[in-house]
């Protein structure tokens, strides 16, 4: 049986038009002058999402580094926080913990279309 977190995690990727990868993956968040270090629990093309102890504020924008394998470089992208919501932490006398909704403020490139593709007539 699925968990309470689980059934809305899968409740809001049925609703999105751009599907997001549950993922367990490095990343950094960078805003400021300042870069923490942060897990990213799901992508796509147009955002992600993060969790973080770090307390952002919705709308702040703020750089993504993702590193999908360790020899490859990390995805960099540049986004704005659209959500943020407290998740607890393990420890009750821990920092809480955020998850983090940002939209990239420029989409990645689409895996289906190579950028050496001729766009079709119109």
């Amino acid at each position: 049986m699925a968990s309470f977190r689980e059934q809305l995690s899968a409740e809001r990727f049925e609703k999105r038009k751009i599907p997001r990868f549950p993922v367990q993956l490095p990343a950094e968040i960078g805003f400021g002058k300042e870069d923490l270090s942060s897990i990213c629990t799901n992508l796509s093309s147009e955002g992600v999402s993060i969790e973080t102890a770090c307390h952002i504020s919705v709308g702040e924008r703020l750089s993504v580094r993702v590193t999908i394998a360790p020899e490859e470089e990390p995805l960099r992208m540049l986004g704005q926080v659209i959500w943020k919501r407290e998740i607890g932490a393990l420890d009750p006398n821990s920092k809480p913990i955020y998850e983090i909704g940002i939209r990239f403020l420029r989409p990645l490139p689409s895996p289906w279309k190579l950028q050496t593709e001729p766009e079709l007539p119109s």
